[in-house]
């Protein structure tokens, strides 16, 4: 695991490939879920709230990982 953090530490552009890949997850679930609506089942709720919660996480991993003595 350490090689993936000091992988994405190193490259820049890995970083904005996971940035990119979250926003479009987030994208693409909030599209499915608003355009669709007259039936959501508790599975869909629940997995839409957890996408929610990804966002931060990562945000405190990034800082987490830029802030740690190498």
């Amino acid at each position: 695991m350490s090689d993936f953090r000091s992988f994405i530490a190193r490259n820049g552009w890995a970083k904005i490939l996971l940035a990119l890949w979250g926003l479009t997850l987030t994208t693409l679930v909030v599209i499915k879920v608003f355009f669709d609506p007259p039936d959501i089942p508790t599975g869909t709720a629940a997995a839409f709230a957890t996408l929610f919660a990804l966002p931060p996480l990562v945000v405190k991993f990034w800082q987490w990982q830029r802030d740690k003595p190498e």
